[in-house]
């Protein structure tokens, strides 16, 4: 149960049911180690990278925040958090989103950034992770929670595994990765209709296809502190085998299913 700070926004009890559901499905704090009431936002000002839908920025609002921005590049994400937010009129003044990317804020001085299933679609990790540590104030933290990663057994996200034979009613582990690459693409284009260059230039959300290791390497030089670092975080039996598999030579790369990670400025 989310035990609700005194600074909270008022909210009737059917909105706080609403937007507790949305963490409650997610389990998002809990995989950073934390309880489910999560870090402590009360009269915090967060922003959120790779915003989406906005349930986030709602969920860290309830929490406490005195001010909460999410940031996404596309405009149907944008458009339909707004939506939503105006179904909670109370947030209204707490919870604002932008159509942006975080290297387009002039703000500096955040004290926390979130950022929920959005890394693995980042292609300039190395900037992102800067701007992000640009506009925290000293102290403050990163919560950055991923997945899947693109190595993993179902890292396409889906849309790849579709445009393989019988991949809509029997999904191929791996398939997109051990199957050659331009045969896959060629596949995507007659499957979708549309061109499809590569899994980073493509009309869906890109993939950056970066491996466990390398996302580990790019959070160490991001000049943030790791204070908490897990994998395969997953409540349910595949990311506990996955997590002991993973942790064999060379395998890691192919069994991790997601990264939580918070890092400190």
């Amino acid at each position: 149960m989310l035990t609700l700070p005194t600074r909270a926004p008022m909210l009737d009890a059917a909105a706080l049911d609403a937007i507790r559901s949305f963490e409650r499905r997610q389990r998002f704090w809990p995989r950073f180690g934390l309880g489910p009431d999560g870090p402590d936002f009360t009269g915090r000002k967060v922003l959120e990278v790779g915003c989406g839908l906005g349930e986030r920025c709602l969920d860290v609002a309830v929490r406490g925040a005195a001010r909460v921005v999410g940031v996404d590049p596309f405009a149907e994400s944008v458009t339909a958090a707004q939506q939503t937010l105006a179904k909670y009129p109370a947030l209204a003044g707490v919870v604002e989103y932008r159509l942006c990317t975080v290297h387009d804020l002039d703000e500096r001085d955040f004290d926390a950034v979130v950022s929920e299933n959005t890394f693995e679609h980042i292609l300039d990790v190395p900037e992102t992770l800067a701007a992000i540590r640009e506009r925290l104030r000293p102290g403050g933290r990163a919560y950055i929670g991923f997945g899947p990663l693109y190595h993993g057994p179902f890292g396409d996200h889906g849309w790849m595994q579709k445009a393989l034979p019988l991949g809509g009613r029997w999904p191929l582990p791996w398939g997109h990765v051990v199957v050659p690459r331009r045969w896959l693409l060629r596949r995507m284009e007659r499957f979708y209709q549309l061109p499809v260059r590569d899994t980073t230039d493509w009309p869906f959300l890109n993939l950056n296809r970066k491996t466990v290791g390398e996302f580990r390497q790019l959070f160490r030089d991001s000049g943030m502190r790791s204070v908490y670092a897990r994998c395969n975080a997953n409540e349910r039996w595949k990311g506990h085998l996955s997590g002991l598999i993973g942790r064999l030579p060379l395998l890691d790369k192919y069994f991790t299913l997601n990264m939580y990670d918070i890092l400190e400025k």
